[in-house]
């Protein structure tokens, strides 16, 4: 499991599927899909929409640039879906998200 943890971490702007990872590492990709919902209670694409979203996080702290970009960076293919996901997880838009950090920062 710490190999397929450590590929998603690793290559997360990457168009991974779970076919391509467990290809990788050697398991049966419905092995490793309930594997990964058995131990984190979520599918691997939930596990890695983690993972972007926390790389977009740092990535809006770090340094000021388009939501477009940060979305591509971190392997999103458009920024809408990028927002949508975002908002899921974090509870607030990108660009609220932003202005927060940038207000803490004053």
């Amino acid at each position: 499991m710490k190999q397929c943890l450590d590929l998603i971490e690793e290559e997360c702007a990457a168009p991974l599927t779970v076919t391509d990872i467990a290809g990788r590492i050697g398991i049966h990709p419905v092995r490793l899909s309930r594997e990964v919902r058995r131990r984190f209670g979520q599918t691997l694409g939930e596990y890695a929409h983690k993972v972007r979203i926390r790389g977009a996080c740092a990535m809006m702290k770090r340094e000021a640039t388009s939501l477009a970009l940060v979305a591509a960076s971190v392997g999103f293919a458009d920024q809408s879906h990028f927002c949508r996901v975002f908002k899921a997880l974090v509870g607030c838009t990108p660009s609220a998200f932003i202005a927060d950090v940038r207000s803490t920062r004053h």
